[in-house]
């Protein structure tokens, strides 16, 4: 995610989600295990958007109680 953040920051985050979007496999692991704020949120559609049936996503999440 700062990643993400940063590269909106510099204005090349079209970029970078594109080049995450060229990857073969992508693994969000252990997602959604915080809570994300508003910004952030945005970031994972744009990434799986641009990756619909191009390439793997995978998504992996534990409940903690």
């Amino acid at each position: 995610m700062e990643e993400a953040i940063a590269t909106k920051a510099s204005g090349k985050y079209l970029t970078w989600v594109k080049t995450i979007s060229k990857k073969v496999i992508l693994i969000f692991d252990d997602f959604a295990l915080r809570q994300y704020n508003h910004e952030e949120a945005n970031i994972i559609p744009d990434i799986l958007e641009e990756r619909q049936r191009k390439s793997i996503t995978i998504v992996t999440s534990q409940i903690k109680s």
